[in-house]
């Protein structure tokens, strides 16, 4: 099952967008914003891990009519390079309906940590990393 934005959708990532906690990096073909990435606006965090940093992908969003068109695959390309400078290790979760998100992630290198929580509709967001 894949999640296509509905307008509901669109207004959660208007709010992210403009959340002051929340660092955006933005996709842009021409005049038109296609895709957004969110990021905890605090960059790095430590862990309980020792000699480790976390940066957390908050969301990423593309316009479905620029699906499969690279456009999630340079905003991902962009945040890994900010993870990697941190030397810091990716972290998001994805809801487990999201087939396609899911593939998305494992595609560009992110793998399960095993790690879950309850999320909408009965179904949990599962825990991904992405290591330097």
């Amino acid at each position: 099952m894949s999640a296509v934005p509905d307008e509901k959708y669109r207004e959660t990532w208007r709010k992210m967008v403009s959340d002051s906690r929340l660092a955006v990096l933005v996709a842009v073909l021409g005049d038109d914003i296609v895709g957004v990435i969110t990021l905890d606006a605090n960059g790095v965090f430590p862990t309980n891990a020792p000699h480790e940093t976390r940066v957390r992908l908050v969301g990423i969003f593309v316009e479905p009519g620029r699906w499969s068109n690279g456009v999630g695959s340079a905003l991902m390309a962009r945040f890994v390079s900010v993870a990697r400078q941190a030397d810091a290790v990716g972290e998001v979760d994805v809801w487990e309906r999201n087939s396609r998100a899911i593939r998305f992630y494992e595609r560009h290198g992110w793998t399960r940590d095993g790690t879950s929580r309850p999320g909408p509709a009965g179904a949990e967001y599962i825990g991904f990393v992405h290591l330097p």
